[in-house]
């Protein structure tokens, strides 16, 4: 596959989505809020939405794909969450404007830090404040500029669903299961799954039969439950020894950033086939090796 990914600014990515839709005869309507959804026997909707100016109307549906992403709107109003498998986490975020920001390679890549902290008193401004004089090169590089608006926490942040359809819709992407922000699986089933549903639907509504549970439902979580493995991996420790361990193997570099880029579907991929196990064991090996070395 692709050995590079795409950074745009969300918003210009999101709005550039819109417009393609609006050109190609698509209507969407902007700052519109769902209230409700019924569905009849076959599966043929009644949804009721709320302008901004908060007139009521009524939008008559075959079927729904609900996009909503974190806000996750059937999800809510059909009772369909359910507590995720992975453990309780928390983020805390805001966003800055860097006027200076590094030149060269360094200015346009995805940086990280791993720092441990306590837990701290405070506002969550004083908390995020703290957590940067953690991190050397994080403080150094943005301690002089100020938050655009106050830092928000999110606790508990990964969901589920008790079921990805139902009779007249389904769900993609996030609105389906949210895992982690660590890595950015919600690109991949935003698209995957999006594409995936529509072909489905496209069939259903021409009168083909459609298996929603092996084509849909089982497909797209083979990939929840690899990305579900390395975001685990990622808090267990293992992951982070092996994307610091010198020298680095090429080859298992290769296959897990392949996992990382989105191809987590592709079982040539030892580290997607085997996925449950793989990364320990290799963690493990590191360990021994770290261990001999010592003596």
């Amino acid at each position: 596959g692709w050995d590079y990914t795409w950074q745009v600014p969300r918003a210009d990515f999101d709005n550039t989505l819109a417009q393609e839709v609006i050109n190609k005869g698509g209507d969407i309507s902007f700052q519109h809020e769902v209230t409700d959804v019924k569905f009849d026997e076959n599966g043929h909707s009644t949804t009721s939405v709320k302008d901004a100016d908060g007139n009521e109307y009524k939008i008559y549906a075959k079927f729904i794909i609900d996009s909503s992403g974190y806000g996750r709107v059937l999800p809510r109003l059909l009772d369909l969450e359910t507590p995720s498998s992975l453990p309780k986490h928390s983020a805390i975020f805001t966003h800055i404007k860097e006027t200076d920001r590094p030149q060269g390679t360094e200015g346009t890549i995805i940086t990280f830090d791993v720092v441990f902290i306590n837990s701290y008193e405070g506002n969550a401004t004083e908390k995020l404040r703290e957590m940067l004089k953690l991190s050397d090169y994080y403080y150094d590089r943005l301690k002089n500029y100020e938050f655009i608006f106050e830092p928000r926490i999110i606790t508990d942040y990964s969901k589920a669903v008790k079921q990805l359809y139902g009779k007249g819709y389904a769900l993609t992407g996030n609105s389906a299961e949210f895992l982690d922000p660590v890595f950015s699986s919600g690109v991949t089933f935003a698209t995957e799954s999006g594409l995936k549903a529509a072909k489905l639907i496209t069939k259903e509504l021409n009168g083909e039969v459609v298996n929603w549970e092996t084509e849909y439902r089982d497909y797209i979580m083979r990939g929840v439950e690899v990305f579900r493995t390395y975001v685990t991996e990622w808090y267990t420790g293992n992951l982070q020894k092996i994307f610091f361990h010198r020298p680095e193997n090429p080859v298992i570099k290769e296959q897990i950033c392949s996992v990382l880029a989105g191809y987590v579907w592709d079982e040539t991929n030892p580290f997607v086939k085997n996925h449950d196990r793989l990364v320990r064991t290799v963690a493990k090996v590191i360990d021994m090796e770290n261990e001999r070395v010592e003596k």
